[in-house]
């Protein structure tokens, strides 16, 4: 029976060592960072899509039904129940539930940067730019 020379073996263990080392290093980096922006790209954008477009719908609702009643026309995140609804819904496609609300925030955060509403702290308020947009019979929330 031949055998190879050890040498090679080494070399070859050697380099699939190195890469998992260098694996290692990488799951060590992405722990460090902040994790909800991570899980933010963990969503699926079809998910991304679904909360944004609830989220908009409900924010438009809740916007001129306030209007009508003559009441603040900024609104608490807490107060939208398709957030709730979300944050039960993306465990089930792997976001870790302790996570989920800061996937949905960073989501929201990240869509806010259109201009159509504007986030302070979890207040929530409709930019004139997003009122032109809710107005508009067919809403692209895109």
């Amino acid at each position: 029976m031949e055998y190879l020379p050890r040498q090679p073996l080494d070399a070859i263990i050697g380099f699939f060592d190195n890469d998992l080392m260098h694996a290692k290093s990488l799951l060590r980096i992405m722990s460090i960072k902040k994790l909800s922006r991570n899980l933010a790209l963990a969503v699926p954008i079809r998910d991304e899509k679904m909360i944004i477009w609830n989220f908009m719908e409900e924010l438009w609702s809740k916007y001129q039904e306030t209007k009508a009643n003559g009441g603040d026309l900024r609104f608490h995140l807490a107060e939208f129940r398709h957030i709730d609804v979300f944050e039960k819904y993306l465990p089930v496609v792997g976001i870790p539930k302790s996570q989920a609300d800061g996937a949905i925030l960073d989501i929201l955060n990240q869509y806010g940067k259109r201009g159509l509403y504007k986030i302070d702290n979890d207040i929530v308020s409709l930019t004139d730019k997003g009122l032109n947009e809710c107005r508009k019979p067919i809403h692209n929330w895109g």
